[in-house]
């Protein structure tokens, strides 16, 4: 049977931390991203001292800071190509929503999932180009647009 989910092809995955069933092992945070001379996907897995912290809250909590900046990163070629910095000023809020989602159905594969995050977030962007609003920096949308954005959704 052939499945509805359709997969966009990313130069990269995200990063994601890996907690070995041995308690004796060592978590690992591991992502892929193509290297631009062969064109092929390499794989990096690195500890980042995190397993130097006893305690496993503090340990996750670290791991989860350190991925979101790896995942920060991703998108413009690091760790290949350091030379080529996005900033937040330069990131519009449309394409953050859109990294956002394809991240987070990275993983998923259950077709009504996909689907759900895919209409809010054209409901959402829609929005935005109704008000005019999709050329938004990122670093512009500050807390009180959000706080209006759920005021809005709950009505």
């Amino acid at each position: 049977m052939v499945s509805g989910k359709k997969k966009m092809l990313l130069s990269y995955l995200p990063a994601r931390l890996i907690i070995p069933k041995k308690k004796k092992q060592a978590w690992l945070i591991k992502w892929y991203q193509t290297d631009p001379s062969t064109g092929e996907r390499e794989l990096f897995r690195e500890t980042f001292d995190i397993n130097r912290i006893k305690d496993l809250k503090l340990r996750r909590l670290a791991a989860e800071k350190i991925i979101n900046d790896i995942n920060g990163k991703l998108p413009t070629g690091w760790p290949f190509d350091n030379s080529y910095q996005i900033s937040l000023q330069n990131t519009n809020i449309i394409d953050a929503v859109t990294f956002g989602r394809d991240i987070k159905l990275d993983d998923s594969d259950r077709e009504g999932t996909i689907n759900n995050y895919n209409s809010k977030i054209d409901i959402f962007c829609k929005w935005l180009e109704s008000q005019k609003l999709q050329h938004l920096s990122i670093v512009n949308f500050t807390d009180t647009a959000i706080n209006a954005l759920n005021i809005c959704a709950t009505n």
